[in-house]
């Protein structure tokens, strides 16, 4: 806008930064001395001015403001002189050189200035209207950035709270129960999870062993969690039979979450349960959907599969149990989808059971995924072998 005020007066405008370089020229500038744009832009002003004049150009730059006009001789693209009558309007980061010929009418040019000069004084006003009005906005978005920042301060504060609850359900460790030894990890993708896996004394040499993946991240998935294994707790009549105590938790889920309602159409939840009897060194079991557990002798794997519905996606399921048993050299590993992806995308491409077995024993689950950005999963893992100290 500016330039356009500018370029409609007949008077030669320079503008240079403190050091002269011309940073600006109207179209006024460029017909009197036939230079293009490119040609004058970024130059030293002193180098359209004749050596004769440099001594005014240095007197007009310490005058002051509209103090005289001073005669200085400009060079034409031509190499011919224009001699302008130059004044100077100082302004922190730049001068401002107003030049008129001596053909121009004085009256006219006066009058042409006080145009521009009323020009810049509305523009001026109603910059500082538009200032004040993005100043207005600034302080409405610094107090809604607050305000966020507070509310996230909150929420963060909330889920350090229920991840520490979270981990009083689902933790890392090792337990022995009878002849087993167990060691179990846990790392959720976000800061709680869905997962949920417990080991239970049965007594009498058996133990039970549930593990379940609740579909989702985050928080929603955490608190199905939550429901889950509430219903989980309050079957200890069904402990000991795999296929009704997964059939009694999809019942409750679907009392829960029933299907009427659309926000809970995507909520179910994978499940696995056994019962591991020491003492005939059998196993027991009954999958809802979930990843088989394996059997692992050697670099050799045995998979745990049965046919079963997810818990809470239908009302009407059956489930089934079925028996395996297992000998002295044989190690259970039982997992969530999350370390199903934490294998396949960790360079364990050709997996080499016995190797994984070895360095899952000996080391954590999250010591790894840092190495495996893709896995964006809960994972959940527990590993059993037998104590071969013990007959």
């Amino acid at each position: 806008m500016i330039n356009s005020i500018l370029d409609r007066v007949r008077a030669v405008f320079f503008i240079c930064d403190n050091d002269g370089t011309i940073q600006y020229v109207n179209e006024a500038c460029r017909k009197y001395l036939k230079y293009s744009i490119s040609d004058i832009v970024g130059q030293a002003i002193t180098d359209f001015i004749i050596e004769e004049d440099h001594k005014k150009y240095e007197l007009l730059c310490n005058a002051a403001d509209d103090e005289k006009y001073w005669e200085i001789n400009f060079i034409k693209a031509d190499n011919s002189i224009e001699m302008l009558n130059c004044y100077r309007l100082a302004y922190d980061n730049c001068n401002v050189f107003v030049g008129r010929c001596n053909d121009a009418n004085i009256v006219r040019l006066q009058e042409e200035l006080m145009t521009i000069n009323n020009e810049m004084a509305n523009l001026y006003r109603e910059l500082e209207k538009k200032n004040r009005q993005l100043e207005a906005m600034n302080r409405v978005l610094e107090k809604q950035r607050n305000e966020i920042s507070q509310k996230n301060a909150i929420i963060q504060k909330q889920l350090d709270v229920a991840r520490k609850i979270q981990s009083y359900f689902v933790k890392s460790g090792e337990l022995k129960l009878y002849n087993l030894n167990f060691k179990f990890d846990y790392a959720p993708a976000y800061d709680i999870g869905g997962d949920f896996f417990d080991i239970i004394d049965l007594m009498d040499g058996k133990i039970g062993v549930f593990i379940s993946d609740v579909s989702g991240h985050g928080i929603s998935a955490a608190l199905v969690m939550a429901v889950v294994r509430t219903i989980f707790l309050k079957q200890q009549e069904n402990l000991t039979n795999p296929s009704k105590l997964l059939g009694e938790i999809n019942r409750e889920m679907n009392l829960i979450f029933g299907r009427e309602e659309e926000s809970f159409d995507e909520l179910y939840c994978t499940a696995f349960y056994c019962v591991i009897n020491t003492a005939t060194s059998s196993i027991e079991y009954c999958s809802a959907g979930h990843p088989a557990a394996w059997v692992l002798n050697g670099n050799k794997k045995k998979d745990l599969e049965s046919i079963g519905f997810p818990l809470g996606m239908f009302k009407k399921a059956d489930y089934e149990n079925l028996r395996i048993s297992y000998d002295k050299n044989d190690k259970l590993v039982f997992f969530t989808d999350g370390f199903t992806d934490f294998v396949l995308n960790c360079s364990f491409q050709n997996v080499d059971y016995e190797q994984l077995f070895k360095t899952m024993k000996n080391s954590r689950v999250t010591e790894h995924l840092s190495d495996c950005g893709c896995v964006k999963d809960d994972v959940s893992l527990i590993i059993v072998e037998v104590d071969s100290a013990e007959k």
